[in-house]
């Protein structure tokens, strides 16, 4: 809870990480890694490695000291690639989330990455912790695992509908109903991917479903086992921005996509159940994201009309969020929660 990471990207897209200090609220370090925009932060979970997305197709690792150092030294972004990047995990298109597995040891990190070209990818990530001086130490990084959600996955559902258009519509129009079924699984790609502490991997994607995968340690080699497919006739061909776990509750996922609201689905049984919605934001073209309150009270979510919104998560009343604008003239897109203070 003492850094607070923010991508800022340049008109010539070039993305500058920067890194706050929370109590303070001073800029504490710029690296320099990216040439367009990033998609996603992840923090270990000692705060001592952050993971940025890019859509410049990379994954790159950034070692975060425990203790601040020079102020001065630390705000030249060239010099602090040799410093702070300790490896970039290259990928054939953009990547738009990141998460890593609770189960991950101290020297053995695994992690998920959710990619445009279709494919989800497990990687085994080896780290040397050096204890006097509270660092990590790259050693090598292995790709463990791929899950090419576009080819798992046969959308028997939508190809009825489209056959059962096709038997109604005029033969000028049957050539693009036609050209439609057969890209339409080529459009499919992972856009949030999230651990829950029982190793469960819960893939959200552009066409509305979630898949979900097991991961299990096995002797210590780890393995993967796909359990089921979710939707619901209500995020069918929608995108899923993202998939937030409510803590203490395995079972409740939130899931924000593409039509202006963000849902509260039970998957304790074989059928997707919605508890709730959550209406009031603007999210119909753009990836905004949300998250939830580490105590699983609250709903904060970011807006397209620039305004970030808040709810109770057991009610869906929403809360005025006026005391939190800061004169945003664009969309809001991404909102974190604080872990340690009672802050987001």
């Amino acid at each position: 809870g003492k850094y607070i990471a923010a991508a800022c990207t340049e008109m010539n897209s070039e993305t500058h990480i920067k890194i706050f200090n929370v109590e303070e609220g001073k800029l504490r370090y710029i690296f320099k890694g990216h040439h367009n925009i990033i998609h996603h932060f992840t923090w270990s979970f000692d705060d001592l490695i952050l993971i940025s997305s890019s859509a410049d197709n990379i994954v790159t690792l950034w070692r975060i000291p425990k203790h601040d150092t020079n102020e001065k030294d630390n705000l030249t972004p060239m010099e602090n690639i040799q410093k702070f990047k300790m490896y970039d995990i290259h990928h054939p298109a953009y990547v738009y989330s990141t998460d890593i597995f609770p189960g991950s040891s101290k020297e053995t990190m695994i992690l998920a990455t959710a990619c445009f070209d279709g494919v989800v990818r497990i990687y085994i990530i080896k780290l040397n912790y050096d204890h006097q001086n509270i660092r990590y130490n790259f050693q090598k990084c292995n790709l463990f695992f791929e899950i090419p959600i576009s080819q798992e996955f046969e959308d028997k559902v939508y190809f009825q509908r489209i056959e059962s258009k096709l038997k109604n519509v005029q033969e000028k129009d049957k050539e693009k109903l036609s050209l439609l079924q057969k890209t339409a699984l080529d459009h499919r790609h992972p856009n949030s991917v999230v651990f829950d502490i029982t190793g469960r991997l819960y893939i959200g994607d552009s066409l509305g479903h979630i898949h979900i995968w097991l991961l299990s340690i096995d002797r210590e080699y780890p393995k993967m086992e796909k359990i089921k497919i979710l939707t619901h006739k209500e995020l069918e061909s929608g995108t899923i921005n993202k998939i937030t776990i409510i803590p203490n509750q395995s079972q409740r996922l939130l899931v924000h996509t593409r039509d202006n609201c963000i849902r509260l689905i039970d998957i304790s049984t074989e059928r997707t159940k919605i508890i709730l919605r959550y209406f009031g934001l603007k999210c119909c073209k753009t990836n905004i994201k949300s998250t939830c309150s580490p105590d699983g009270s609250y709903l904060f979510s970011g807006s397209e009309e620039g305004v970030p919104r808040m709810w109770q998560l057991e009610t869906g009343i929403p809360f005025s969020t006026n005391k939190y604008e800061c004169g945003f003239v664009d969309s809001v897109n991404d909102v974190s929660w604080n872990n340690i203070y009672n802050m987001n």
